[in-house]
């Protein structure tokens, strides 16, 4: 009896498309894409670049017709004091980053969307140096969030431009 419902309720699930995360086969093998961006060489474009070929894509260097083409505009970063101690210094900021992202075909523009991520970081006056660092950790991660978020946007859209 118990076999029957562990046996039903993974088929219920697969029958809702649930599946275990990592599980899916690279979805852009075949796709061409480009990538252009006004920091070739940032933490979000290489991060992007990186995810896309994980996701099976051949990424070119110049832009062709029958390509997808992705346009990352500039980076915001934005910093928000979100509380304060007894001496009025920042205690806790809220970090934001985003990022417009232009995905084209053809002179044809696909999808045109903002992605934006929040972090809330907890500074500790006491540690100026290990602050600056944590920060830039920090913006790396959140940088690599913005490109699986970007990536997996791609992965979805991408079946139906073909």
């Amino acid at each position: 009896m118990r076999i029957i419902g562990i046996l039903s309720v993974c088929v219920l699930l697969a029958a809702c498309g649930f599946q275990l995360r990592g599980s899916q086969s690279p979805s852009l093998a075949g796709y061409q894409i480009n990538v252009s961006s006004p920091e070739p060489f940032g933490q979000l474009t290489r991060s992007l670049i990186h995810r896309l070929r994980q996701l099976g894509a051949e990424l070119t260097a110049h832009k062709a017709p029958e390509q997808l083409t992705i346009e990352l505009g500039q980076l915001q970063r934005v910093q928000r004091t979100l509380s304060v101690d007894l001496n009025g210094r920042p205690i806790e900021y809220e970090y934001s980053l985003s990022v417009p992202v232009t995905v084209s075909r053809r002179q044809q523009v696909l999808v045109r969307q903002t992605f934006v991520v929040h972090r809330v970081l907890t500074w500790d006056h006491t540690r100026a140096v290990a602050r600056d660092t944590e920060k830039a950790q920090t913006e790396q991660e959140m940088a690599r969030e913005l490109a699986d978020s970007i990536a997996e946007m791609i992965r979805i859209h991408a079946p139906t431009v073909s």
